[in-house]
């Protein structure tokens, strides 16, 4: 995972046994239905790496995606910046986020 910097995948231990003790608690046809529907998944590092698209040497912003973030509250300026940071983190190219003009100032990169 070359462009990722170190990632750590833990198994959280969910118990085999965990559906089956919901499904011998439902007691109406209703609760049946939700506990039925509830699955578990380990996820492992080949099935997460699988789902991670190659990062070729030559790409660039513009070959790596454009996310637009829309935070429409003046009050939520973390989370326009966690948002917008984070699909950064996560690959996209480019990120513009859309924000009220309070927010425009406090947030870093190019403003417009």
């Amino acid at each position: 995972m070359k462009f990722s910097g170190n990632v750590h995948i833990a198994d959280i231990s969910i118990p085999e046994i965990w559906p089956e003790q919901i499904s011998s608690n439902k007691d109406d046809s209703v609760s049946s239905n939700l506990y039925n529907s509830i699955f578990t998944y380990l996820l492992t590092e080949e099935f997460v790496r699988d789902l991670i698209p190659v990062r070729f040497p030559d790409a660039h912003k513009g070959s790596s995606g454009h996310v637009l973030t829309v935070c429409a509250s003046a009050g939520m300026g973390g989370a326009a910046s966690l948002a917008s940071s984070g699909a950064l983190k996560s690959g996209a190219g480019l990120v513009t986020a859309c924000v009220p003009s309070e927010l425009r100032d406090h947030l870093p990169g190019r403003k417009s």
